[in-house]
């Protein structure tokens, strides 16, 4: 929303400039993914009786989810860096078909 019109009037200037941090950092398809998880999860304590316990679990949940694939792919990069691994070639040295 406010990268289409500029201005919220909701919140402070440094409100906003957190917020423009943010959106510097995070994907487009990560706060989709983010905004369809928190529907469940207001879904998930409508129906709960033990709001506050699952409201606590699912945002430690969100929070998890993101910096586990931080660190998963940090590893990877590193290993492949260590490695020095070459491009995987198929028959022929082509190289293989991408599907």
């Amino acid at each position: 929303m406010y990268k289409t019109c500029g201005t919220l009037s909701l919140y402070n200037e440094n409100e906003l400039a957190q917020i423009k941090s943010i959106l510097e950092d995070v994907s487009k398809d990560r706060l989709l993914s983010l905004i369809y998880e928190l529907s469940e999860l207001a879904n998930t304590i409508k129906w709960s009786t033990q709001k506050q316990i699952v409201f606590e679990a699912g945002i430690i949940k969100l929070c998890t989810n993101v910096t586990g694939l931080e660190d998963r792919i940090k590893a990877l990069e590193d290993k492949m860096e260590n490695k020095n691994v070459p491009r995987q070639t198929g028959r022929r040295g082509r190289r293989p078909l991408q599907i």
